[in-house]
């Protein structure tokens, strides 16, 4: 194999050119991507739209574990819920209201950056919160 020529294990490694000997370029040898190229790629999450609802933990809409939650109908009283993951790995998940305040609860028995069991907090417009669950029931937020 020339060395001008990448081998097919190694489709898209970049040559850089070493040196010009007679007019034609020299090739130093091949630079590989370690680990794959496609985790340089920039990976894109699903964004699910969701209306908020009702007045309270009961009546909100309920969030699935997706990665990014937009959420509409946002006015100050609606809400939704942050579900309860299982599994021993922490979940997190981003959540923005694109209308107005919004009030994101905790699933039934579970607290929101150490508050009371079950209370609210309330996200202002446009401004998205991460949100990690350590164990189902126990969230965290952090506002961007």
């Amino acid at each position: 194999m020339a060395k001008s020529e990448a081998p097919l294990h190694q489709v898209g490694a970049t040559q850089i050119p070493q040196d010009k000997v007679g007019g034609r370029r020299v090739f130093a040898d091949e630079v590989v991507a370690e680990g794959g190229l496609t985790q340089w790629v920039a990976q894109t999450a699903p964004v699910v739209v969701l209306a908020a609802a009702g007045t309270n933990q009961a009546t909100a809409s309920a969030i699935t574990l997706v990665p990014i939650t937009k959420v509409t109908g946002g006015d100050g009283t609606k809400g939704v819920v942050l579900p309860q993951p299982t599994g021993a790995l922490a979940s997190t998940m981003r959540v923005v209201s694109v209308s107005g305040a919004l009030k994101v609860y905790p699933p039934v028995g579970g607290t929101i950056n150490g508050g009371s069991v079950n209370a609210n907090i309330t996200l202002s417009q446009n401004i998205p919160a991460e949100f990690t669950c350590l164990d189902g029931l126990t969230w965290f937020s952090r506002f961007s």
